[in-house]
């Protein structure tokens, strides 16, 4: 449900149905943080991060991509393996560009 309710937002976010894609990113966003899904979570940070983005409410979007960082950091510190914490530190240099 939860990538489900995202990418509707995506969607809407796409087709310039702003009202609409916040409502379904927030939405995405409670279910992911109540069980726990950081993978969803990080993703629909990012999204709402666009949504804010295009309605030029700088602050935040700022505080949605700082969610989105805190979501993957506290994943990659999670990890065991090398590999996987390297490829999550690479994906987070690339949200910061």
């Amino acid at each position: 449900m939860i990538k489900g309710w995202r990418l509707q937002g995506e969607i809407a976010l796409a087709r310039r149905q702003r009202d609409e894609a916040e409502s379904w990113l927030r939405q995405a966003q409670a279910l992911a943080q109540i069980v726990g899904n950081p993978t969803q979570l990080w993703k629909t940070h990012l999204a709402l991060g666009r949504l804010h983005a295009e309605t030029q409410h700088s602050e935040q979007e700022r505080q949605e991509y700082d969610a989105a960082c805190e979501v993957i950091n506290r994943l990659r510190e999670s990890l065991q393996e090398p590999g996987l914490q390297a490829s999550l530190a690479r994906l987070q240099q690339r949200m910061l560009l």
